[in-house]
């Protein structure tokens, strides 16, 4: 990709999550009943399904998974679907904490991997790069928690001497 499709590509991204911010806040001003909410979360369900049968196939048609994030992040942060109540359950939590630490890593590690193991299959490479990226984010989401202990901890002594 040039150097100017890749702006081109990040201007319509990033105009697509207007889009979407703004799509999100007329379904958010709407009250819907439970037939509206049933439809939005299958919309949901669909456009999810939809975006990996895409990318899992062919990444040729990257416009219609463009087009389907804007749908499903505009559902998603109206808070009009039933997917609203999926991430009060412990594990998905903890998924949904772990989920940007390995947004953030995944990219170094796919690095990483690409210049220290170039001689191997692509799938070796990606399942590597899963399990190292799954190992490195609980390690750093291990690390922020004693972390964050530790500040809090410091905070309460700070407060019980000012008493």
């Amino acid at each position: 990709m040039g150097s100017w499709a890749a702006i081109v590509r990040a201007f319509c991204v990033m105009m697509g999550g207007v889009l979407s911010y703004f799509l999100s806040c007329y379904l958010k001003e709407k009250k819907y009943g439970n037939k509206v909410k049933i439809l939005l979360t299958i919309a949901e369900f669909t456009s999810i399904a939809i975006m990996i049968g895409i990318s899992y196939f062919s990444l040729e048609n990257i416009l219609w998974i463009d087009g389907l994030s804007i749908i499903n992040i505009a559902i998603m942060f109206s808070c009009q679907s039933y997917t609203v109540k999926i991430p009060e359950t412990k594990i998905l939590f903890y998924f949904g904490k772990l989920s940007m630490i390995m947004y953030i890593w995944h990219w170094v590690i796919a690095t990483f991997i690409n210049c220290f193991f170039s001689a191997y299959r692509l799938f070796d490479k990606i399942l590597l790069l899963y399990i190292i990226t799954f190992i490195v984010s609980n390690i750093h989401l291990m690390i922020n928690k004693v972390l964050m202990i530790n500040v809090e901890n410091k905070r309460l002594l700070k407060v019980k001497r000012q008493c």
